[in-house]
């Protein structure tokens, strides 16, 4: 991979896990509690999603 396939896909993860982060933080606790995540847990949950996407 190149430097700069390297630094894009960096990129793009921390792009997508700062969006799940916001998606998260709109939930209600009920709505984060029926998916298992705390509110001081998001930023954790929000980057393994993004890795995995």
């Amino acid at each position: 991979m190149s430097r700069f396939s390297n630094y894009f896909a960096g990129f793009s993860e921390r792009f997508k896990a700062a969006r799940f982060n916001q998606v998260l933080n709109q939930m209600s606790d009920r709505q984060l509690a029926d998916l298992g995540v705390t509110r001081a847990d998001i930023p954790r949950h929000a980057r393994e999603m993004a890795h995995r996407t």
